[in-house]
């Protein structure tokens, strides 16, 4: 979304956005999830 941390979604991205992803970690204790528009990059890359 940013090159740099982005404190809420919202901030960057409209309701409605599509965007494709990659999960990168689960934290369910704190009920977040971690997603990178970056790794996924690199991964269509190697395909």
């Amino acid at each position: 979304m940013s090159a740099r941390r982005v404190r809420h979604p919202l901030d960057v991205l409209s309701v409605g956005d599509t965007l494709d992803v990659m999960i990168i970690s689960i934290d369910e204790a704190r009920g977040r999830i971690g997603l990178s528009l970056k790794q996924l990059a690199k991964e269509k890359k190697r395909a």
